[in-house]
């Protein structure tokens, strides 16, 4: 006899997929591809939730994080193994943070979200 699975607190309409990509240099390195129109004409033929990208500060910059917000998407970054890189990306707010060390990046952004927290409460 089959069991049946029990319905999870998250059910499937409440899921979150998100669109991945990385980025490349075109052959002149002079620009980066996908572009951030690229990324967003992406994110909304794909029906993603978010994005989840490739932590490159060379690419990833204010401008783009306002851009996917204002489309409605979350903005993920991996992988952010460097507390200094960590800690820019959480000055850009982003959503979440994948790394292969978590205790190390935690403790880098702590004092900003423990500021942002206090901002919240003011």
């Amino acid at each position: 006899m089959k069991k049946s699975l029990k319905p999870h607190a998250n059910n499937c309409r409440s899921s979150k997929a998100n669109w991945l990509t990385g980025y490349k240099q075109n052959a002149t390195k002079t620009a980066w591809r996908p572009s951030q129109t690229d990324v967003l004409t992406s994110l909304k033929r794909t029906g993603a939730t978010g994005l989840g990208t490739q932590g490159n500060l060379t690419v990833i910059d204010e401008s783009f994080v306002d851009a996917v917000r204002k489309g409605g998407f979350e903005f993920h970054v991996w992988t952010v193994n460097e507390a200094e890189e960590a800690r820019r990306f959480a000055e850009l707010d982003v959503d979440s943070i994948t790394t292969d060390r978590p205790a190390l990046i935690r403790k880098a952004i702590e004092p900003q979200a423990a500021r942002a927290f206090e901002i919240e409460r003011q």
